[in-house]
């Protein structure tokens, strides 16, 4: 059983007026306090059973050492109404009450010769019927400040006279009355305060004037022919410096106001060149693969997009010819163009060109249009070539055109054509990969080289450099 810790401990020590021995606690030998009966029939208080037990689950009785399981041992309430009808007196002195246990209970919360410790913990004990008169002189008792209306302890009022803010107080320097102290300082200032005695400075102290003497005496200074004199001639000084200063400074603003105008005009040059890195830049596809969404306006040529084939990579553009008044059939080429990276790739240009026509009709099996070009051999410059074209190269197979564009086609969709281009450039013809030179053949990658693109095939026609020109021409 856990004991009650607001339960007093033990049982009742009162002053009976009769014989108690019937209702003593067989532990603490007072009479029972709230007592709990056993199944062996003794009764204990509450709180001294519950210290014989502890954390045991039974109970050995202190009597006859017979054992008891928790839920035999109960409040016994006949005999607690019998002890609680017992006669007892006050316990405290020249107290005359009398009474039964029950209503000693409700006496002694009033009893005025109880004793009872100060209600501002002075730790000064004294009667309950005492009490008042000791509060009105206790040393810790709430008093109210007379100036600042502050509550604070009587003992401590001495000290708080002499720092508290709103004591009256007279000015040390001029004894002017009606000041409190926390005005004192505000009044003695020098910069701002009122008291005739306080040392202060030339109000001309700025333009070069030290002298000192009390605010009352101030006004003689000031007044005097020789002070105004001196006064004029420290501003007379001040006004030719700032004259020679601003002579400076305007000078100094016609500079920099050129200098200025200058950098402005090579700001603008420079956010004009960044403005266009930053679309070269966006606009530039590097992956060596394009997305093409071609709007088909009638016969003509078409051009890409520019893109390389890498980065670093060659720069190359796909064309579409759909002027079909020859021969009724539309051509797709390979341009390749001048590059920013035409100084750190490998020459001669060798490449492996597919272009895939995506189908566009819904509900059946994709039917897409597939073509590779190849080019073999070309440099970077053919002499008395100064466009940005170096080279330009058409499908040989002829594509027709009602088959790509014509009524109904299934490549077709709101009148535009999508193609996926991929452009692999490799080395030609395929270097041997087994010595320690390959190093020096950067950026073409061992997987391009190896990669059956890279090699003519009766699918993929070889186009030469004399073929080239003759097409060019």
């Amino acid at each position: 059983m856990d004991a009650d810790q607001s339960l007093p401990v033990g049982g009742y020590d009162n002053n009976f007026m009769c014989e108690t021995d019937k209702y003593n606690c067989p532990v603490c030998l007072l009479v029972l306090r709230n007592p709990m009966q056993t199944s062996c029939g003794h009764r204990f208080c509450q709180t001294c059973i519950d210290r014989v037990i502890g954390k045991s689950t039974m109970l050995k009785c202190p009597v006859d050492k017979q054992f008891s399981k928790l839920n035999q041992i109960f409040p016994d309430v006949a005999i607690r109404r019998e002890v609680m009808s017992l006669p007892v007196r006050c316990s405290q002195d020249e107290c005359l009450w009398e009474g039964d246990l029950r209503g000693y209970e409700s006496h002694i919360e009033t009893c005025e010769m109880e004793e009872v410790v100060c209600p501002f913990g002075c730790d000064v004990i004294t009667r309950r019927r005492d009490v008042e008169d000791h509060v009105e002189k206790c040393l810790l008792r709430d008093i109210e400040c007379e100036h600042c209306q502050e509550k604070i302890q009587y003992h401590k009022s001495e000290a708080h006279q002499s720092e508290c803010l709103k004591v009256p107080m007279p000015c040390p320097l001029c004894s002017e009355e009606g000041l409190i102290r926390e005005d004192l300082e505000n009044h003695k200032c020098p910069v701002n305060g009122s008291c005739p005695e306080t040392i202060v400075k030339c109000p001309y102290n700025k333009i070069g004037c030290d002298f000192a003497t009390r605010r009352a005496s101030m006004s003689d200074h000031i007044g005097s022919p020789k002070s105004i004199a001196s006064h004029l001639d420290s501003v007379s000084k001040i006004i030719t410096g700032h004259e020679t200063s601003h002579r400076e400074l305007k000078n100094m603003v016609a500079r920099l106001t050129v200098r200025l105008e200058s950098m402005e005009s090579q700001a603008r040059s420079w956010d004009r060149k960044v403005e266009s890195w930053r679309k070269q830049l966006n606009n530039r596809n590097v992956t060596g693969q394009l997305h093409w969404k071609v709007e088909m306006r009638g016969r003509g040529e078409y051009y890409s997009n520019p893109f390389y084939t890498g980065c670093p990579g060659y720069k190359v553009q796909v064309d579409l010819d759909a002027d079909v008044s020859r021969d009724g059939n539309i051509r797709f080429g390979l341009t390749l163009l001048r590059g920013d990276y035409d100084d750190q790739v490998m020459w001669p240009f060798n490449a492996t060109g597919y272009i895939t026509i995506l189908d566009q009709k819904v509900g059946s099996k994709p039917k897409n249009y597939t073509a590779n070009l190849v080019v073999r051999e070309v440099p970077r410059n053919r002499q008395g070539n100064r466009s940005d074209r170096l080279f330009k190269r058409f499908l040989p197979k002829p594509i027709k055109r009602d088959e790509i564009i014509g009524q109904g086609s299934r490549f077709l969709k709101n009148g535009c054509l999508f193609l996926e281009v991929s452009v692999v450039h490799c080395v030609y013809p395929l270097p041997d990969t087994t010595g320690s030179h390959i190093a020096s053949l950067t950026p073409v990658s061992l997987h391009a080289m190896q990669s059956p693109v890279a090699h003519s095939s009766p699918a993929s026609p070889v186009f030469s450099l004399s073929s080239a020109v003759s097409l060019m021409q």
